[in-house]
């Protein structure tokens, strides 16, 4: 589904240039649960924007469900983003004046989904991560745990192609952690493709796949 080959980006500062990928090539079936672990400055991030479809590599190609996607015009990148990448963030990233129901509708508004289709697609997503009993509640008014199942529920309420984790276990306590990795496998067994970013081996050790980058490199691949 995912093909990355010899993938360099390169960001100038003033005069300098920094080499934050250089040359990774990368595989992700169907199905995969893959982690990318990394230090910081690792390249784990840039290559997450790459993959998420954020940013674009300096050069290589990145096909993605068949799609050149070092080709396509900024609009059409914000539409496979919308349809096909599910998001997963350390920091929730929900709407604070918005109920976590309300949450879960916004990437459907963006994909012009007419009210009551999605918010039954809402209500399914958030039963789905059992938060039934909590969709007119408002962040707030959650725990961080149940924020990142609301987090969970947005991403897979358009049944995106593939999940992109950013180290969603990075403000939760040990136990709520465990929870929404035993959440991310259910997914993954149900059929979701993962993809899972953390600078924590144990966390990685959850997945079925593992690359390690280190200064832009995959040195290591399980």
């Amino acid at each position: 589904m995912i093909r990355l080959e010899n993938i360099h980006k390169i960001y100038k500062m003033g005069e300098n240039s920094v080499k934050a990928l250089r040359g990774v090539s990368l595989n992700i079936l169907c199905g995969d649960f893959l982690s990318i672990v990394g230090a910081s400055g690792s390249g784990k991030t840039t290559l997450m924007n790459i993959i998420g479809c954020l940013d674009i590599p300096t050069s290589g190609r990145y096909i993605f469900d068949g799609e050149d996607i070092t080709r396509i015009p900024s609009k059409r990148l914000a539409l496979l983003r919308n349809q096909k990448i599910g998001f997963i963030f350390q920091n929730f990233n929900l709407l604070r004046r918005r109920t976590a129901l309300e949450n879960v509708e916004m990437p459907l508004i963006f994909r012009g989904v007419d009210r009551s289709t999605r918010k039954r697609s809402a209500i399914a997503a958030l039963e789905r991560v059992g938060l039934s009993d909590r969709m007119t509640h408002k962040p707030s008014q959650l725990s961080g745990g149940q924020q990142q199942r609301v987090a969970i529920a947005r991403a897979i309420v358009g049944n995106p192609a593939v999940i992109l984790a950013d180290e969603p276990t990075g403000n939760l306590d040990t136990a709520s952690g465990q929870d929404i990795l035993k959440l991310l496998i259910s997914l993954n067994r149900s059929g979701s493709t993962i993809v899972l970013i953390t600078h924590d081996p144990a966390i990685a050790s959850y997945s079925n796949r593992r690359i390690s980058l280190s200064d832009g490199c995959i040195i290591f691949e399980s």
